[in-house]
């Protein structure tokens, strides 16, 4: 039991933190990139400055979500792992606390969507 649940951690941590690395480097160069080129062309400050906040949101949400993820892919490792979690009164009582913890990320996508942030 311990062998598969350790290397179950340790694939989904390997997975979630190359794609967190991955992509948002990725991001990051080019949101380097497109404020550069903003400066280049003489665009107003305002206008640099609210489009690094945007960016700066949008990063941070995608980080978010992927860590998320990987809470979720630990979580299932564990559950899948464990024979203890296999009781289905267990799962009755994990779903609210999952719902509780991705309630407030869902929420604020909501909001920002609604009020165009």
């Amino acid at each position: 039991m311990f062998p598969v649940l350790v290397s179950s951690i340790l694939s989904a941590y390997l997975s979630v933190y190359t794609a967190v690395i991955f992509t948002s480097y990725r991001d990051i160069v080019h949101t380097i990139r497109k404020i550069e080129s903003f400066e280049r062309t003489g665009a107003p400050d305002e206008v640099i400055r609210i489009e690094t906040r945007y960016q700066i949101r949008r990063i941070s949400g995608n980080i978010r979500l992927k860590i998320l993820v990987f809470l979720g892919l630990l979580g299932v490792s564990v559950f899948t792992s464990v024979p203890v979690f296999h009781s289905y009164a267990l799962l009755i009582l994990v779903i609210p606390i999952v719902a509780l913890i991705i309630g407030p990320y869902i929420a604020q996508i909501l909001t920002g969507a609604m009020f165009k942030e």
